[in-house]
């Protein structure tokens, strides 16, 4: 299956699913998706993808997360996604270089997780109940 990708042409590298109904999301988007356009990733909406009726990963996957379908046809997630796409932008390959070393992935992939989990209160509101985990499952309240 296709995902609803304009951007599948000649040099196209993937196709990262970020939340939109994520303000933190969509700022950063907003402030830095240029160079990653330009190294040719697209951007879609998860939210498109779940109204799929046969989406190509559970919703629970794409909403944890940002993932990435790159060009092979494989998917990666969160930090691996991130190191992914910057690997594909000049100034940012030193970064990726450096991220991939043993410990300092393992960091970044438990650091984008914490982040992750909270990113709709890291906007200046809180849209998630403190109870609530970006998976859609509810915290286990004693």
């Amino acid at each position: 299956m296709n995902p609803p990708d304009p951007v599948r042409q000649p040099g196209w590298r993937g196709t990262a699913y970020y939340d939109a109904e994520c303000d933190f999301c969509t700022r950063l988007l907003a402030r830095y998706g240029g160079p990653f356009r330009r190294a040719g990733f697209g951007f879609v909406p998860l939210q498109q993808v779940l109204h799929q009726e046969h989406p190509p990963l559970p919703e629970a996957e794409f909403r944890r997360e940002l993932k990435l379908e790159r060009a092979d046809g494989t998917w990666l997630g969160g930090a691996d996604a991130c190191l992914a796409m910057a690997t594909a932008v000049w100034w940012l390959r030193p970064f990726a270089w450096f991220g991939h070393l043993p410990g300092i992935q393992t960091a970044l992939r438990a650091a984008y997780r914490r982040v992750a989990a909270r990113r709709h209160c890291l906007a200046g509101r809180c849209a998630v109940s403190p109870g609530d985990r970006s998976d859609g499952s509810r915290a286990h309240e004693s």
